[in-house]
C-alpha cells in the first residue's frame, strides 16, 4: 500500500520538476533565438544602411567596376584590418563593432531589369559565385523584404537606381544553438537522475509518518483482541452461570446479547486489520472454484428470503492472492447482496477474465445509492441509512474489509447504482495464460 504512495509522490515530484525544466527551456531557448536573430537583423541592417554602388569594399566584388578601384571608406567598417593586433581592435571598437566586422555579408545588386551590376562574395567565402546569385533571386521571387532562407537572414531594399538584395550566414548562429539546446537537455537528463533518486529519499520520508502510523494502529489492534477477548469471554461464561443459577431475565438476556455484539466488532476489527496488511500468505488459487463454494451456502440463506442466485461463473481462472481473503471478500458481497435486497426474485452473479483481469460483479434490487453516500461506501463504520435500526449486529465494516482484500491483491472494487438495482464489481490481476 504505501509502495504505491512512494510511487505517486515520486511520479508527482518528477512531472513537476519535467514541467518546469521544460518551461524554463523553452523561454531559454526562444529569447536566445529571438535575441540573436534580432541582433543579427541589425547588424544586416547596418550593412545594407552604408551600401552603395559608389563606396563598395574592394574585397570580393565582381562585375559593376575593377576590384583595385572600388575602394573607399567603407572598407574601415565591413573588413578587418589583418594587420591591427587585437587588443587594439578591442579598443577602438565596441562589442558590437566587433561581431560586424566579423559577419559575414553577401549581396547582390540588380538593375531596373534584373541585371545583375555587383555581386559582393565576402570575405574568405565559402559559397560560389553562382550559390549566392541563385540564393539572391530566390529571395527576389520569394516577394519579401526580410526573412530567412537555407543558413541565410536576408534582406531586400530599393535604393536609387537598384535593388539590393543583402543576406547574412547564419551558419555559426545556428550551430550555437544548436550547441545550446543539446547541452542544456543533457545538463535536464542528468538533473532529472539526480531528481530522482532525490524524489525517491523524499518520498520515503513524507511515507515514513504514515508506516508508522499504520504499523501503530496495527498494534493497537493487536492489543484490543488480547485485552479484550479474555474479558468478554469471561463475561459471556458469567452471565451464562448466572442465567443458570436465576433463570431466564431480561437484564441477563441484554448483558449476552451486548456482548456477542462486542464480540462481534472486536472480531470485524481484527478482519479489517490482517485484510490490509502486506505480510498474508500468497499463493496460486482458482477464483472459479473459490466463487462457486462461497455462492453454495448462500444459496439457501437466499431461498428462505424467497431469492434465487444466478450465476454464470467461468472456471479455470487463476489468481495470484490468499484463498481465505479471497473467500471472505466474495462472502461479504454475497451478505450484502442478499441483506439489502429490496424486493426482487433473484441476485445475478457473473464471473469472467479477460487478458489482464478477472471480474466479479454481484447484482441486486435495491434503492438507489446517491453519489455523495457511494464514494464513502468502503470507509470504516459507513452505512448509507444511518437513521435504520440496525438489528443484525452491522457496523458498517464489511465493505471496508472487502475494499481491503481488493487493495491487498491490487485490484479495484466498485459500486454502481442505477434504475432500482446496486452493483458491485471486483477486478483482478490474474494469471497470463
Amino acid at each position: 500500500m504505501f509502495s504505491k504512495t512512494r510511487k505517486k509522490i515520486v511520479i508527482s515530484i518528477m512531472l513537476v520538476i519535467f514541467i518546469v525544466i521544460n518551461v524554463m527551456l523553452v523561454v531559454v531557448y526562444t529569447y536566445s533565438y529571438i535575441s540573436l536573430k534580432k541582433d543579427n537583423q541589425e547588424l544586416l541592417k547596418r550593412y545594407v544602411g552604408i551600401y552603395s554602388l559608389e563606396n563598395l569594399p574592394s574585397e570580393g566584388v565582381s562585375d559593376g567596376l575593377p576590384k583595385d578601384t572600388i575602394k573607399g571608406e567603407a572598407d574601415a567598417d565591413l573588413l578587418l584590418d589583418d594587420s591591427m593586433p587585437d587588443n587594439l581592435l578591442r579598443a577602438n571598437s565596441d562589442d558590437g563593432d566587433v561581431i560586424y566586422k566579423l559577419s559575414s555579408f553577401y549581396s547582390v545588386s540588380f538593375s531596373a531589369d534584373d541585371e545583375v551590376i555587383t555581386v559582393d562574395e565576402g570575405r574568405n567565402s565559402i559559397y560560389s559565385r553562382s550559390d549566392i546569385l541563385e540564393t539572391a533571386r530566390e529571395i527576389l521571387k520569394a516577394g519579401r523584404k526580410t526573412g530567412t532562407i537555407s543558413n541565410f537572414l536576408y534582406q531586400v531594399e530599393q535604393k536609387d537606381s537598384y535593388t539590393l538584395v543583402a543576406f547574412m550566414d547564419r551558419t555559426l548562429m545556428n550551430d550555437s544553438m544548436k550547441r545550446l539546446l543539446i547541452n542544456v537537455l543533457l545538463g535536464g537528463i542528468v538533473s532529472a537522475i539526480v531528481l530522482l533518486f532525490f524524489a525517491m529519499f523524499l518520498a520515503r520520508i513524507i511515507v515514513k509518518p504514515l508506516e508508522e502510523n499504520d504499523e501503530n494502529q496495527r498494534q493497537f489492534m493487536s492489543d484490543i483482541e488480547h485485552e479484550l477477548k479474555t474479558p468478554i469471554s469471561i463475561i459471556s461464561a458469567n452471565a451464562e452461570l448466572v442465567h443458570r443459577e436465576l433463570g431466564d431475565s431480561k437484564w441477563l438476556d441484554n448483558i449476552q446479547y451486548e456482548n456477542e455484539r462486542m464480540s462481534k466488532l472486536v472480531k470485524e476489527l481484527l478482519e479489517v486489520s490482517r485484510a490490509e496488511s502486506i505480510e498474508s500468505t500468497k499463493e496460486m488459487a482458482d477464483l472459479s472454484k473459490i466463487v462457486e463454494q462461497e455462492i453454495l451456502p448462500f444459496e439457501g440463506v437466499a431461498f428462505e428470503q424467497g431469492l434465487v442466485i444466478n450465476a454464470d461463473i467461468t472456471p479455470g481462472v487463476m489468481i495470484f492472492g490468499n484463498k481465505c481473503q479471497l473467500a471472505k471478500l466474495i462472502s461479504i458481497l454475497l451478505n450484502n447482496s442478499i441483506e439489502h435486497q429490496e424486493g426482487g426474485e433473484s441476485i445475478d452473479i457473473s464471473f469472467s477474465r479477460d487478458y489482464k483481469n478477472a471480474f466479479f460483479t454481484i447484482k441486486n434490487k435495491a434503492d438507489e445509492i446517491p453519489e455523495e453516500k457511494a464514494k464513502h461506501l468502503f470507509e470504516r463504520f459507513y452505512r448509507v441509512d444511518e437513521a435504520r435500526e440496525d438489528d443484525g449486529g452491522h457496523y458498517g465494516l464489511g465493505l471496508a474489509i472487502a475494499n481491503a482484500i481488493c487493495q491487498a491483491h491490487s485490484g479495484v472494487i466498485k459500486v454502481n447504482s442505477e434504475n432500482g438495482y446496486v452493483v458491485f464489481t471486483v477486478s483482478l490481476p490474474v494469471e497470463k495464460q
